[in-house]
């Protein structure tokens, strides 16, 4: 039990501490007022520092004071929040200022950084930014980059969305929700070319809302912050705080495949499509026959590479200048003949006054594509035609490839005809190959042209080639592919000749032009050669 006569107090001290209700020991925190000199409060302040015996008797006193105060106060509190239920928010600055007052000549009072008010303000934000109900919806599209291109091209049909997408996602977030919903979709494309999948670490992801367009796999972009959630966040102009609001319309992300992934993918269905090339049983004659590609008339003064060239495009060559100049035709055409890789093919018919190529009645038109979508049973999904312009280029590109071909097939005979020459005839017969005849046909556009330009637009461009009459029941073949250099036919094969034949042209090609250039992917039909390809080395 503690007692009062075992410490040293002075009787003023302890008659005031005895005396003062409890009114006045409240009225001293809480009222206006500044509190009166000589209460309890300044006597405190007279102490000295290092009695620690009377510090620790002015706390119990106070206690013993102060708790029947409190708990009358808790009761009034108590009856008051029955009666009416109203809650005051207290006024900070209030309380420092009677603290103050109580202390007078103490030192100020700040109140603690995490009071009542910013601990208010911090749960206000916090309800502001919650997660719950916040959401937003995106539209998803996939498309492709090509080699030359910088403009992406939209592939139709692979599209979806979501509709409840949490604004406080990160974008490595977003990339795995949408790569995980379009995985299945995007593999569909590639679905017919076995042990071909999309490395989707090549696959970009880009934000083409209100024509913005956002890497959102760049450095730039903080990949620990809530992507959509800034856009989704406005001023309450009463409040001055920040409030959600649904977006009008979806967001757009776009998964880009690369250059690289999509040319992976187009070589593998390329490759798939000559796979699926039946071997022909065409049985050859073996009687083989041989003559020169140069006219009779050409003289030929070197053997060497250059000079071959120089004879072959020059102004006296016979076997190079028998080029058609442009004329005037109507072209018909049939339904699909067959499907290649990027091209379909058609029976058609060239009327013209003029011959412009053999056999025009017997002709077939080659139509470029893209691929839109997948192939089932071999036939194209969704495809779609290129644009006026980019039509007429890509069907120059490949008559230009078709006329380098014939050019180095003629110098590989040329080559031949001077060894042969010079050594004497071979021991093996010297195969009579060549490429079909080949022309472009371009429809132009019948409206107006602009004031500006000094032509109009190629509207519509085919490939004209010459067509191989097929035995019923027989097919094209695939002498070498264009992956590798040996024949792609058994060797047990009846034209198995003519691709050992082929393999030595390949190599004759490569090593006439230092290295730089052959003709590869060889295929066709009895002795004539189609849709070729160059292998190249930059220069």
């Amino acid at each position: 039990m503690l007692l009062i006569s075992d410490f040293d107090i002075e009787p003023q001290l302890l008659t005031s501490l005895i005396s003062m209700s409890s009114a006045a020991e409240l009225n001293a925190f809480t009222s206006d007022d500044c509190a009166p000199e000589g209460d309890a409060m300044s006597l405190c302040k007279r102490m000295r520092n290092g009695d620690i015996s009377r510090i620790l008797l002015v706390e119990s006193l106070l206690s013993r004071v102060a708790n029947p105060v409190l708990e009358t106060l808790h009761c009034t509190q108590s009856r008051a929040s029955a009666m009416a239920p109203v809650f005051h928010v207290p006024d900070t600055n209030a309380i420092a200022a009677r603290v103050n007052a109580a202390q007078q000549s103490g030192p100020r009072v700040d109140l603690p950084y995490l009071s009542y008010k910013s601990a208010g303000s911090k749960s206000n934000c916090s309800k502001v930014y919650a997660a719950s109900g916040e959401t937003v919806s995106v539209n998803i599209t996939v498309g492709y980059l090509k080699e030359g291109k910088p403009k992406k091209t939209i592939l139709s049909g692979l599209t979806d969305s979501i509709r409840d997408l949490d604004t406080s996602t990160t974008v490595p977030e977003i990339r795995a929700v949408v790569v995980n919903l379009m995985r299945s979709t995007i593999d569909q494309i590639a679905a017919n070319v076995p042990k071909f999948l999309f490395n989707f670490q090549e696959i970009n992801l880009h934000e083409t809302s209100n024509k913005l367009q956002v890497d959102m796999d760049g450095l730039t972009l903080d990949q620990r912050q809530p992507y959509f959630q800034p856009a989704c966040m406005k001023e309450d102009k009463k409040t001055h705080q920040q409030k959600f609001v649904w977006p009008p319309t979806p967001f757009r992300l776009i998964l880009i495949i690369s250059v690289e992934e999509w040319d992976c993918y187009q070589s593998a269905l390329e490759e798939q499509e000559h796979k699926k090339i039946p071997s022909t049983t065409w049985t050859a004659t073996g009687v083989s026959s041989w003559n020169t590609a140069l006219s009779e008339t050409s003289e030929m003064s070197s053997a060497m590479f250059s000079a071959i060239v120089a004879d072959l495009l020059g102004a006296d060559s016979d076997a190079r200048t028998s080029i058609k100049r442009p004329c005037s035709a109507d072209l018909r055409f049939e339904s699909e003949l067959g499907v290649e890789a990027f091209k379909t093919c058609h029976p058609a018919t060239l009327i013209c006054s003029e011959e412009v190529m053999p056999a025009s009645n017997s002709i077939v038109m080659k139509i470029l594509y893209e691929n839109k979508g997948t192939r089932m049973n071999g036939k194209v999904v969704n495809w779609e035609r290129y644009a006026g312009v980019d039509e007429f280029e890509e069907i120059i590109i490949e008559a230009n490839v078709h006329y380098h071909v014939v050019a180095l097939m003629e110098f590989a005979y040329a080559y031949i005809e001077c060894q042969k020459q010079l050594k004497g005839p071979p021991g093996l017969p010297i195969l009579n190959l060549r490429y079909v005849e080949a022309a472009v046909f371009v429809v132009l556009s019948d409206k107006i042209k602009h004031s500006r330009s000094r032509t109009t637009g190629p509207k519509c461009t085919y490939l004209l080639e010459e067509r191989i009459a097929i035995l019923p029941g027989q097919d094209f073949i695939k002498y070498i592919h264009n992956s590798n250099p040996v024949p792609a036919i058994a060797l047990d094969h009846t034209e198995y000749t003519t691709a050992l034949f082929l393999v030595a042209v390949q190599h004759l090609q490569y090593k006439k032009t230092h290295e730089n250039a052959y003709v590869s992917d060889f295929q066709g039909y009895g002795r004539l050669l189609s849709d070729p390809q160059i292998i190249f080395s930059t220069l």
